[in-house]
C-alpha cells in the first residue's frame, strides 16, 4: 500500500490566508521606506554636488554654478568661465563650451519645490566662498510628506536640513 503525504486543501488554505495578512501590513510600510530612502538619497547626492562644486571652483581657479531647475527637479553644475570664447564668463548661465561638471536629477516622488537663493543658482568662487554671497537653502519634499533640502551657509559650507513641520522650520 502507498503512503501519499502532503498538505490538506485546509492547510494549504491556513497557509495562504496568513501570507495575505502579513502582505497587507508589510506593504504600506515598505511603500512609505522607500519614499523616504529616496528623499534621504537626494539629499546626500545634492550635498555631495554642493561639495564637487566647490573643490572644482578652488581646482580650475574659476566660479563653478549649480544651476537649479524647480520645475524639472534637476540641477547642472558647470565651470562658469566662458570657455570656448562663445560664451560669458560669470555670468551664472551655461553658454559657449563651458564645462559640464555633473548634473542631478531627483528621482519620481521627490520634488525640488522651493529654494531661498537670489536667483535660481548659487555657487562659489575661486576661493571656495559663495558667489556675490549667495547662500541659501534648496528644499524638497517627498510623497510621505518629508521634508530635507541643503543648506549652504556664509563660509561655503553645504549640510543636509530637515524640517519636521512641513517646511515651517528648518534645522
Amino acid at each position: 500500500m502507498d503512503k501519499q503525504s502532503g498538505f490538506t486543501m485546509l492547510e494549504l488554505m491556513v497557509a495562504i490566508a496568513i501570507c495575505a495578512v502579513l502582505s497587507a501590513i508589510a506593504v504600506p510600510n515598505m511603500v512609505g521606506w522607500i519614499s523616504n530612502r529616496r528623499i534621504q538619497s537626494s539629499a546626500n547626492d545634492l550635498n555631495a554636488a554642493f561639495h564637487l562644486a566647490r573643490t572644482t571652483a578652488i581646482r580650475e581657479n574659476a566660479d563653478v554654478v549649480v544651476a537649479l531647475d524647480l520645475a524639472s527637479n534637476t540641477c547642472e553644475i558647470f565651470v562658469d568661465d566662458g570657455a570656448g570664447g562663445t560664451g560669458t564668463p560669470q555670468n551664472q548661465i551655461r553658454d559657449g563650451n563651458e564645462t559640464l561638471v555633473d548634473r542631478i536629477a531627483l528621482p519620481a516622488g521627490v520634488d525640488m519645490y522651493e529654494q531661498t537663493f537670489a536667483g535660481s543658482w548659487c555657487g562659489y568662487s575661486s576661493r571656495g566662498l559663495p558667489i556675490d554671497d549667495n547662500f541659501g537653502q534648496i528644499h524638497m519634499r517627498n510623497s510621505a510628506d518629508r521634508y530635507m533640502g541643503i543648506g549652504l551657509n556664509m563660509a561655503g559650507n553645504p549640510s543636509i536640513i530637515e524640517s519636521h513641520d512641513n517646511g515651517g522650520t528648518w534645522n
